[in-house]
């Protein structure tokens, strides 16, 4: 059974959205620190956008900050110099947790499914025009347009 041309055009430009929305935010991140903060009890928390990461932080507060301050909030500092980070990481010491998920594992997850679409969609157009059959690519020259593929026994593809 075929994929749906829907879906394959779907997956095709979704996912080239997507990853230009990655990239972009790989790019922008290596010079900004973006953080969403907000507090629960005694532990402050936050999740970012860093040196290429998206982050989590959680830590423990020995006292409760001020009333003002619980609201959550979202801050952006710049990074000078610009500086990127490769490896996830994850650690845990004091009451404090950290974790950081690289944006190119996410971006190269993305890609790969995307690169396949655009290709089976790139011969797949290339097939119909040279009058190949959509699923063997065998030749239908000289074949009736409603005749179905002699080599397959698919049917004969839609004009």
């Amino acid at each position: 059974m075929r994929p749906h041309p829907r879906i394959r055009k779907t997956i095709k430009w979704g996912g080239l959205v997507i990853c230009v929305s990655l990239t972009a935010l790989l790019a922008l991140s290596t010079s900004w620190d973006f953080r969403r903060v907000w507090w629960i009890q005694y532990q402050e928390r936050s999740v970012g956008l860093t040196q290429g990461c998206i982050t989590y932080d959680e830590t423990v507060m020995p006292v409760t900050p001020d009333i003002f301050v619980l609201t959550p909030f979202w801050e952006a500092v710049r990074i000078d110099p610009p500086s990127i980070s490769w490896r996830p990481r994850w650690t845990e010491e004091y009451g404090a947790v950290s974790m950081r998920l690289p944006l190119w594992f996410p971006l190269i997850l993305v890609t790969i499914p995307t690169a396949l679409a655009w290709r089976l969609d790139t011969l797949a157009t290339r097939r119909a025009k040279l009058g190949a059959c959509p699923t063997c690519s065998y030749s239908r020259t000289g074949l009736a347009p409603s005749a179905p593929c002699p080599e397959c026994g698919d049917a004969a593809p839609q004009a």
